[in-house]
């Protein structure tokens, strides 16, 4: 007989091959399970204890709400283009994510919404980055939504949307928007988003809702731009909207239509629900978000509906992220409704 086909010189082989074949079964099976479980903890609402209590500003007491919205890029830094994995160690990463909480703690914000940020991702080292920048940033309350859900064993992919907030969260959505593909969709997530209702003192509620807009098809953004138009409209509660919309408005560098000829940013401005600051915005540098080392085109905005205003709108010179923060105070010319 042959040496090739001598069954006991090859049994090691054979072990390694079972061992592959039962390897790859588990995680596949596992990655099946979890995916089909994905859909129930699409949203999340967490409220973190704080370690002490927030500090108050006696002296000069706050009109308004200050809001603000970042990608946060995994906390990978301002590299643009880069693996997931880069962005140094994970003291590194941890001590960026405690710098952006602080930026935001500094800018005094109340309401904050994270695009990018990890749940539980391998590059991360499964850091849930999210309370380090809440608690860092005095956020006792934060909703979270999964665009990315992939888990095999001892290795997860989980990241997404983030609304941080320093009052009640009483209600959160997940949006689900048309995807750029579906089989992309089933198989590991979309850019999806959340719809929050938020409770500031006195009573009042208005809706946050977190976006992430695809970035490689137009025609998904507009098609996004329309249901965010809709969502608006489904409630009486004044809106904000922010986040990452992979998209600019007419007169901006960058801005590119399709078949519409209009951007997301255009048919969201010219639907005539958002308060138009942001469109007054002079179309230089200091406006622009991405990339942060460099800005050429501004992505990254804030949208409110009436009653509410914007006083205030500010893009902030930070490099932590390969996109820079957008900030905004937001007054109301008259009573919210608190239903």
């Amino acid at each position: 007989m042959s040496p090739f086909f001598d069954p006991y010189k090859n049994q090691p082989f054979k072990r390694v091959m079972v061992c592959v074949v039962i390897f790859f079964s588990v995680a596949v099976l596992w990655y099946a399970g979890m995916r089909v479980m994905s859909p129930h903890f699409k949203v999340q609402i967490i409220e973190l204890s704080m370690s002490g209590p927030a500090e108050e500003n006696t002296e000069n007491p706050k009109t308004g709400l200050d809001i603000g919205c970042w990608n946060i890029a995994h906390g990978r830094g301002d590299e643009q283009d880069i693996s997931n994995f880069r962005g140094g160690d994970i003291g590194m990463k941890i001590r960026r994510l405690l710098d952006i909480g602080t930026v935001f703690k500094e800018a005094e914000l109340d309401i904050v919404v994270l695009n990018e940020v990890d749940f539980q991702s391998i590059w991360s080292k499964h850091v849930n980055q999210t309370d380090f920048i809440a608690r860092t940033g005095q956020f006792p309350y934060t909703a979270r939504q999964r665009n990315v859900d992939i888990s095999f064993p001892f290795c997860h992919f989980k990241f997404g949307n983030a609304i941080l907030s320093k009052f009640p969260i009483v209600k959160a959505e997940a949006i689900e928007f048309e995807p750029y593909s579906r089989l992309e969709k089933w198989t590991a997530g979309n850019h999806d988003g959340i719809v929050c209702t938020i409770e500031p003192p006195e009573g009042t509620r208005i809706r946050v809702i977190a976006v992430h807009l695809e970035s490689r098809s137009g025609a998904v953004r507009v098609r996004c731009a329309r249901k965010l138009i809709k969502i608006v409209k489904s409630s009486n509660l004044p809106a904000i909207v922010m986040g990452d919309f992979n998209s600019t408005s007419k007169g901006f560098p960058g801005h590119r239509t399709g078949a519409s000829n209009r951007s997301a940013m255009d048919i969201l401005f010219q639907s005539g629900l958002f308060d138009p600051a942001p469109m007054r915005i002079a179309s230089t540098p200091d406006n622009f978000t991405f990339p942060s080392t460099d800005p050429a085109r501004a992505i990254d905005w804030i949208l409110v509906t009436k009653p509410l205003k914007i006083f205030q709108y500010n893009v902030l010179n930070e490099k932590l992220s390969d996109h820079r923060p957008v900030t905004a105070k937001i007054i109301q010319h008259s009573g919210l409704a608190d239903k």
